[in-house]
């Protein structure tokens, strides 16, 4: 394989080059006077790149200088060298014969595919939208089995990169891999595709095949609805359907190699037409400068305790502000922040024991890894190259494993004599016995445990590094409700974050990113942030409107938010606030009451309506929902309600917003006009019927999450 070999090549090159520029830094850092043992030291070490092209060229008649360059007579007509690019004239290493005349067959296998291609090819578009990086992951998996089939060429775009849209009437052939975030939403970055694919602008797409792989979580109310509503609208584009839409829930593999089979097999009937070239689609990309895959690098300002701890078991969270200068990020109350964290040290150090390898070699950063800059903003690794010790601690997930690895250490072991291990191999066989899907065995199993920990349990299966790192999940960024008004301090931005600390196998467990916030960095650290536009929960456009807020913990996080942004408003516009109902709930009045004197301190001068709930100081314990249904609560909520109120969740979704939830049908059902006149089973669905009116109006929202 030329082309492997000649990747090969390059990296043991940037080895040379990493080598030579080691002993120029040992120069550098100890000072040494420029003896005569320093010049011939520092020669050597420019010396190295030489040596190991000339020890890598021997096969080769001529070792002249042309003989490291191609033959560009063997190039098709019209085509160029990158002129700004040395190595695009340079030879690939391992090409025998006399290097003055390169065989054309084996130049043209050296390069690109997607540069010289004279095989006629179907193009097919694959175009995705994710959050958290699985949507981009089937789209590449599929380009590169359609690839594999050398029938189709396929460009891999991402819906984020369209913000103002895509001339989709122009591709014969378009497949969709498509996640659903939070609370039945398009992905955070694709929300603008899927905006534009709605409206009037998109084209008709008679003519057109597609294919949708909707993601989602069946422990949401709404799996799978961004995925669904692309399917929909693609086929009332006139876009004819080749493979019937895959809802897939979570992670599962199985369902998604499905699909990729049943598109490939069903491409395979088309009429496609095929081309010499690539229809290479120009993306006209038009986000801002700071986004998720280029966050900006902002300031700690500083971190406040807002609890009082006097045991381990108490609650602890902490306001974080950060200054984001002249970045020109903007964000509305109910947006929230992304951060980028990374992993303890301790645990990286950990994992690396346990695998045997050496944190300082090199590996090549993940494509999906965020942008990184200097603080002069030029790229912190230009070579493509990091640390092994470096990239688990800020790309990859080290707390939750993959179903993949645990697969891929089974194909391991039985590869090697089972003598000595038949436990390890049973056990493991037994874990994947019932499958990768919906296996409650295998969920037990991982959810107590870290990757260190599978590693550990499986001990005699050791995997190629690539190998084990493919296996493992993309470090994700936290999103956490921003907590501030940017009318307040235009440069600053406030989060309320619970710190995560507990148990599990006997080992003490952290949160990755409310620990890294609380222990691992310090007030003037620079971390990597942006701004997650959440347009389905805003206050009303009309600041006279009442609002009632519902959020225990740091459920109250953005409606700190709300309550300021109003008071500002009314302060610098002359808006006149309507009403304001805020339900809060935590433990002890005395711990974690966050931001208790700021509440009770709008309670006294009539900016909200504060209904408490301290569920450990009495006897019986007390939840916002039982404040809810309290008869006071209750006809003052309806009474809000009736006047035009918008209605806001916001927290745990486990248990508090359902039943939160269930609270307001209760309400409803009991003050609706004439409910009394009708059986509690007709006053239920009128209740549910109202609260669905309320929501496609906008006028109930949530933003809640699975813990």
């Amino acid at each position: 394989d030329v082309v492997g070999e000649w990747r090969r090549s390059q990296g043991d090159l940037r080895g040379a080059k990493q080598a030579s520029w080691h002993c120029f830094e040992e120069v550098r850092e100890k000072s040494m006077a420029p003896t005569w043992s320093t010049m011939a030291y520092l020669a050597a070490a420019a010396a190295l790149p030489t040596w190991w092209v000339l020890g890598n060229r021997q096969a080769a008649t001529d070792t002249g200088f042309k003989s490291f360059l191609k033959d560009d007579s063997v190039l098709p007509a019209g085509r160029e060298r990158d002129s700004k690019s040395f190595e695009s004239f340079l030879k690939c290493k391992g090409v025998k014969g006399n290097a003055a005349s390169e065989d054309p067959s084996v130049l043209r296998e050296s390069l690109d595919e997607e540069e010289i291609d004279d095989r006629p090819r179907a193009n097919v578009l694959v175009l995705y939208g994710t959050e958290f990086g699985f949507s981009r992951e089937i789209a590449e998996k599929l380009a590169e089995e359609l690839k594999r089939t050398k029938e189709y060429r396929s460009q891999v775009i991402n819906m984020a990169d369209c913000a103002e849209g895509l001339e989709l009437n122009k591709h014969q052939a378009v497949m969709i891999p498509v996640s659903t975030q939070g609370d039945g939403v398009a992905p955070a970055e694709a929300r603008e595709f899927c905006d534009w694919l709605e409206s009037d602008a998109a084209p008709s797409l008679r003519g057109t095949y597609f294919g949708v792989c909707a993601l989602g979580d069946k422990t949401y109310t709404h799996f799978c609805r961004c995925g669904r509503k692309v399917d929909a609208r693609m086929e009332s584009l006139g876009a004819t359907r080749v493979v019937d839409r895959v809802d897939v829930d979570k992670e599962d593999w199985i369902a998604v190699d499905g699909w990729i089979s049943s598109v490939i097999s069903s491409l395979s009937s088309l009429p496609l037409t095929k081309e010499l070239r690539s229809s290479k689609v120009e993306v006209s990309n038009t986000k801002a400068k700071w986004g998720k895959s280029h966050p900006f690098p902002a300031k700690l300002v500083s971190i406040e305790r807002l609890c009082q701890i006097k045991q381990d078991t108490d609650k602890d969270t902490i306001c974080v502000k950060f200054h984001i200068g002249n970045s020109g990020l903007k964000y509305e109350p109910g947006d929230a922040l992304g951060v980028y964290p990374t992993n303890r040290l301790q645990d990286v150090d950990d994992l690396l024991e346990a695998l045997s390898e050496d944190g300082n070699q090199l590996v090549a950063i993940p494509s999906w890894h965020y942008s990184e800059v200097d603080d002069e903003g030029s790229p912190l690794y230009k070579e493509g190259l990091m640390t092994l010790r470096e990239a688990l601690a800020k790309c990859y997930d080290i707390r939750e494993p993959r179903t993949s690895l645990l697969s891929n250490l089974l194909e391991e072991m039985s590869s090697i004599p089972t003598n000595g291990h038949a436990l390890q191999v049973r056990s493991l066989q037994n874990l994947l016995s019932e499958g990768i899907v919906k296996n409650t065995k295998l969920e037990k199993y991982l959810a107590q445990r870290h990757v260190v920990d599978i590693v550990k349990d499986f001990a005699v299966a050791k995997l190629p590094l690539d190998k084990f790192l493919r296996s493992l999940r993309q470090l994700q960024p936290r999103l956490y409700s921003i907590s501030s008004s940017q009318l307040e301090a235009e440069d600053e931005v406030c989060l309320t974050v619970a710190i995560v600390r507990y148990e599990a196998l006997e080992k003490d467990r952290v949160g990755v990113c409310s620990t890294f916030l609380s222990d691992r960095v310090e007030e003037g650290s620079t971390i990597p942030i942006f701004i997650s536009k959440n347009p389905d929960f805003r206050l009303p456009r009309d600041s006279g409107k009442p609002i009632i807020m519902i959020g225990p913990g740091t459920g109250l996080a953005p409606f700190r938010a709300f309550v300021k942004e109003r008071i500002l408003r009314e302060r610098i516009y002359n808006e006149e606030p309507g009403p304001a109902m805020l339900f809060f709930g935590c433990r002890d009045a005395n711990q974690d009451y966050l931001y208790g004197d700021l509440l009770e301190s709008w309670r006294k001068d009539g900016k909200v309506d504060l209904v408490t709930a301290f569920s450990r100081m009495q006897e019986k314990k007390v939840y916002v929902q039982t404040r809810l249904r309290e008869e006071s609560s209750a006809k003052q909520v309806w009474d809000l309600v009736s006047q035009g109120g918008h209605i806001y969740i916001c927290g745990d979704a486990n248990h508090m917003a359902g039943e939160v939830e269930q609270a307001l049908l209760d309400i409803f059902s009991m003050y609706l006009p004439q409910s009394q006149a009708f059986p509690q089973a007709e006053a239920n669905k009128r209740a549910v019927a109202f609260l669905q009116a309320l929501s496609e109006g906008h006028r109930y929202e949530r933003d809640v999450w699975f813990s």
